[in-house]
């Protein structure tokens, strides 16, 4: 007897922290404007570190500096703390779905989670590959957060949306990570609303080449 009420307290600790995780299901008595509008909030601000990054970070002190690691230091935390953040938004109105939010705030709630950690992003990958079968996840997205899957298990990517920054005979560049099967990514592009790869790359001033070895210095 003593055991199974033991049991039934793991049980209940289990529920109390997860069973709600992961709800995605519409509730009629709920409005969800606030949490729309919170997570747009959350998101803008998680990306305009992405932005000074790219924009300012970079360009004025290169990749092998004290301050660009710096700044990847203080973005991770920030990203630890937007998922923290998140989570506490989820707990109280379920996973962010296009029919509860829109496609913005989703769109947020996806773009914290992409630039979480590899465990987190992990732990939700699941979640999102239920909510593509049901139109509930952009299939770019979903494209987005596979190609990010592989990349944690060193596999090669089917869409070509991941890359790191490289120098390059002193020149930063933008590079895309090995890309399986190439010869039939425009295909599989197509399928989840991505541009051809070559008008892609020549868009974004970005570089393919398989045989560069990866340096893995950023972050994620």
């Amino acid at each position: 007897m003593l055991l199974n009420k033991s049991l039934l307290f793991v049980i209940l600790i289990i529920c109390t922290t997860s069973c709600n995780y992961h709800h995605w299901k519409i509730d009629s008595k709920i409005d969800y404007t606030a949490y729309k509008n919170e997570l747009i909030l959350l998101s803008d601000n998680n990306l305009m570190s992405r932005l000074a990054l790219r924009d300012s970070i970079i360009p004025r002190y290169g990749i092998d500096s004290k301050e660009f690691k710096a700044f990847i230091a203080r973005m991770a935390k920030q990203d630890t703390l937007d998922v923290i953040k998140l989570r506490e938004l989820e707990q109280k109105y379920g996973w962010a779905t296009e029919s509860k939010v829109g496609e913005e705030g989703a769109n947020g709630a996806f773009l914290i989670i992409q630039h979480a950690d590899a465990k987190t992003q992990r732990r939700y990958y699941p979640l999102f590959k239920k909510l593509y079968k049901k139109g509930e996840i952009s299939k770019s997205n979903y494209a987005l957060i596979t190609d990010r899957i592989l990349k944690y298990k060193r596999k090669k990517q089917l869409y070509g949306t991941q890359g790191d920054y490289l120098k390059i005979n002193d020149t930063i560049r933008g590079v895309i990570y090995t890309i399986r099967n190439l010869s039939k990514i425009d295909k599989r592009r197509a399928k989840v609303g991505l541009r051809p790869f070559k008008e892609y790359l020549q868009d974004s001033h970005l570089l393919y080449d398989p045989q560069l070895k990866r340096t893995a210095f950023f972050h994620r």
